[in-house]
């Protein structure tokens, strides 16, 4: 008898559990998630309206429900969360932030990027949280939806909307659909760059050395009167990078906002320098940083989600250097592929490329006497020797924009 009991016990547990695990932990009630997939679409069952919401999501992902793939007519309860292998996009409903992207890092660590979406006709309208998401395709390879922020710039509501479109890959795609010219993000950095195809032109752009920085030293207090500074590129420009290096535990990646031949002419693309907007290096605090990189948004942006641990890396140097002195780095390329590196030599910066091998490192031969401030070294493109899951900036530009083009 207590063996029967036991046994009829130890089925009334394992039915418990599993009902457990389908109705909380998956997060449907009538469909399960199907196994091993890489994009999911997820109702998150709660309006998030508290400043920052991503982290009380997270927390509550066992209560989302997952939207089955095909269907498209559907209402969603609380937030919609879209999410691959390499982010979340999350479209919360709280209207004093832009929605928001991040980063997946390893080890249920995040980085978080706020999207800008402006209505740039002189004045500049945000559109902010979120008034409606609407499902447009929904499968196993591809989620696409329509999303409308509130803009409120003007003293009335006005919706700021684009199509939004995942894949499994790193990036996210950016349309505009009404009342919208200007996709931004917010990854506040103290280095970023403009990027090119051909060898030898990308520009390096250093917040601390930005004539908005000098303008600061010369300045005490705020400076009210001058608190932006825009960096436009020269025109070839393929892309705007963000190198993001905001905590030693997520490791260096890069954010990469990338857009059709055109868009780089545009009074609206470009790197934007803010005081005293701080960016965030190992818990240390300072500014002016690259407080936002926007891009001109025509036919559409595409946003690259490069969560590869160090896939640039900045070596600090300090160290006098003599004209003809051989510098070696201490890094070492993580990756094999195809990388761009500046040296930077008494406030000049000198740009040269490297076909290299996992574990490399980088030389350079001084030009000039002077002190080898720092190193940027960053990986542009694949060579037959990277890793396939490792995608790179020109890998976002050749398969979202050249693919189209």
């Amino acid at each position: 008898m207590r063996r029967l009991i036991g046994l009829v016990l130890t089925v009334i547990f394992a039915l418990s559990a599993t009902y457990y695990y389908l109705h909380y932990m998956v997060g449907g009630e009538d469909e399960l998630e199907p196994p091993s997939s890489g994009l999911r679409l997820w109702d998150t069952r709660r309006k998030y309206l508290m400043k920052n919401p991503f982290p009380y999501a997270l927390q509550d992902r066992h209560k989302w429900r997952w939207v089955p793939y095909n269907v498209t007519d559907y209402e969603f309860e609380g937030d919609a969360m879209i999410e691959n292998d390499h982010f979340y996009l999350f479209l919360f409903s709280n209207r004093e932030d832009s929605i928001t992207i991040h980063a997946k890092m390893g080890d249920r660590i995040t980085s978080g990027n706020e999207l800008y979406k402006v209505h740039d006709t002189g004045t500049r309208n945000f559109g902010m949280g979120t008034r409606y998401t609407k499902i447009i395709k929904n499968t196993a390879e591809e989620i696409v939806v329509e999303h409308a922020g509130v803009g409120m710039r003007h003293g009335y509501p006005q919706d700021i909307t684009t199509i939004y479109r995942v894949t499994r890959e790193p990036w996210l795609e950016v349309r505009p659909v009404k009342n919208v010219n200007q996709q931004g993000m917010h990854a506040k950095s103290r280095l970023a760059a403009f990027m090119f195809k051909e060898p030898g032109r990308d520009i390096l752009i250093d917040s601390k050395r930005s004539k908005l920085a000098e303008y600061v030293k010369t300045h005490p207090g705020p400076p009210y009167d001058w608190t932006d500074q825009n960096v436009h590129p020269p025109p070839g420009c393929i892309g705007l990078i963000n190198f993001h290096r905001a905590y030693k535990y997520e490791g260096d990646f890069i954010w990469f906002l990338t857009f059709p031949p055109g868009a780089e002419n545009h009074r609206l693309t470009y790197h934007g320098i803010h005081y005293p907007d701080p960016f965030w290096e190992d818990f240390t605090h300072d500014a002016p940083s690259v407080g936002a990189n926007y891009a001109y948004l025509g036919e559409k942006v595409v946003i690259g989600v490069l969560r590869f641990r160090d896939i640039w890396k900045r070596e600090d140097v300090y160290k006098p250097i003599k004209a003809g002195e051989v510098y070696t780095t201490r890094f070492k390329a993580p990756y094999a592929g195809k990388w761009r590196i500046f040296w930077c030599i008494s406030n000049e910066t000198f740009l040269t490329e490297a076909d290299v091998d996992k574990g490399a490192t980088f030389h350079f031969t001084s030009p000039k006497n002077g002190t080898l401030e720092y190193v940027v070294m960053y990986m542009y493109d694949r060579n037959e020797k990277t890793p396939k899951e490792i995608k790179t900036p020109m890998d976002v530009y050749r398969e979202t924009i050249l693919s189209e083009g």
